[in-house]
């Protein structure tokens, strides 16, 4: 808010509209043409440089020009609901059943760090996490051998509860 000669003059910038509301509280004063001219100038650099307010709160910025939020806080809490936004189209259960294949993916990146096959017990990966229900692929070979894939890591069961854990680049393919 600005005085000039006993009058009160606000300018908001509604940046969803780019609109300019103007309050003037007169005092019973008449306003020269100088007045007029100035307040004219102050919107125009008002447009030029609207106020920053923060993304997530609407608290006013100061500091660097390009900031956005006013902390971390903010901001994250800003992206998770954005995150949120883009995904709230998704059932609650797919969203559990894809957490739940990537947590596959990460056990069993864990268990093959290299890429490089290995036998592992079934009751290891289930001490892990490990969910055998879910996946995203099966391939069976010319030898009829079934196998399970997470992404690019798959498994075969093998006898007496033995997992052997694999790598395929071409389950990568779409």
């Amino acid at each position: 808010m600005y005085w000039f000669h006993n009058t009160l003059f606000s300018a908001n910038l509604q940046t969803h509209t780019a609109t300019i509301r103007l309050t003037f509280a007169y005092t019973g004063y008449t306003r020269s043409g100088s007045d007029i001219q100035l307040i004219i100038k102050l919107i125009q650099l008002y447009k030029d440089h609207p106020e920053k307010n923060c993304r997530n709160c609407g608290k006013e910025l100061h500091g660097r020009s390009d900031q956005v939020f006013c902390n971390d806080t903010c901001r994250n809490t800003y992206n998770r609901g954005k995150r949120r936004e883009s995904q709230g189209s998704l059932d609650p259960y797919i969203a559990k059943v894809i957490r739940v294949i990537q947590r596959n993916h990460q056990i069993m990146i864990r268990y093959m760090p290299g890429g490089e096959p290995r036998v592992i017990s079934r009751y290891e990966l289930i001490d892990a996490g490990f969910h055998f229900k879910y996946f995203t692929s099966i391939s069976i070979t010319r030898k009829q051998e079934i196998y399970h894939y997470c992404f690019d890591r798959g498994w075969k069961e093998l006898e007496n509860g033995k997992i052997l854990l694999v790598f395929s680049f071409e389950q990568l393919e779409i």
